[in-house]
């Protein structure tokens, strides 16, 4: 995400996700498995792409790198904006 989605964003004037949150108590991430940690990261991610469709923020989506497997996060976001009317695509290498 670091290398393209900010660098968009960022280039166009767009928010783009920024993980989640740095309130979570780090002892509780150490005692957490990665699917955990991936799941509970899932859910902000989720709670954010919900939130910018709430207030009809437009998306644009700039799909995978190429030759990568659609990651769940990414599976996720296409489920959620399927049929959002604010959303776009911008393919990029």
């Amino acid at each position: 995400m670091g290398e393209r989605v900010i660098p968009y964003a960022d280039a166009h004037g767009y928010d783009s996700y920024s993980g989640s949150p740095r309130s979570v108590p780090r002892q509780a991430i150490e005692r957490i498995s990665p699917d955990q940690l991936e799941r509970i990261d899932l859910a902000f991610n989720k709670r954010w792409i919900r939130d910018k469709i709430r207030v009809g923020s437009q998306i644009v989506d700039i799909g995978e790198p190429p030759g990568y497997r659609p990651s769940r996060f990414y599976e996720m976001e296409l489920r959620e904006v399927d049929g959002y009317p604010n959303y776009d695509q911008d393919i990029q290498p």
